[in-house]
């Protein structure tokens, strides 16, 4: 839940830029997730017995189109090599 919405220069600051995410639980759990530069959120649901910590950075330039067109290749390139070598 949030109190306001967010401008969008929050909401890509908060997408783009580093961040921090821990959480955990046993059945029932919660996660929270802190951007130095936009604040932070919370989030609770089902876990299996787990606790965990990450830090994450993505680039402002990151663009997934160009990144799922080189993805695409390189499966498209790792299934043929996989047809041409594979035992009979």
């Amino acid at each position: 839940m949030q109190s306001n919405k967010p401008t969008q220069q929050l909401l890509n600051n908060f997408l783009t830029e580093n961040g921090f995410n821990a959480g955990g639980g046993y059945y029932d759990g919660g996660s929270v997730s802190y951007t130095p530069s936009s604040g932070g959120a919370w989030g609770v649901g089902a876990y299996t017995p787990q606790i965990g910590a990450s830090y994450n950075y993505t680039p402002t330039a990151f663009d997934i189109t160009t990144n799922i067109k080189w993805l695409m290749a390189l499966l498209f390139l790792l299934a043929t090599i996989h047809a041409i070598v594979r035992p009979k």
